[in-house]
């Protein structure tokens, strides 16, 4: 897998993921200590794995 796919498809997952955690907030779900808790976490989970990405990828 090229660079350019792997960044795709994290994009996408990424937007998932963020959208998942805005429709819970908005819902009642999530209080904003959780939301940002939540939302801290997937930017640290993503911020990772772009690192692995554009490390083992060409």
């Amino acid at each position: 897998m090229n660079r350019k796919t792997a960044i795709i498809k994290f994009a996408i997952i990424e937007t998932l993921v963020t959208f998942l955690i805005i429709a819970l907030y908005l819902m009642g779900k999530l209080s904003l200590t959780g939301f940002i808790i939540a939302f801290g976490f997937a930017t640290l989970v993503s911020a990772g794995v772009l690192f692995i990405i554009i490390r083992k990828t060409e």
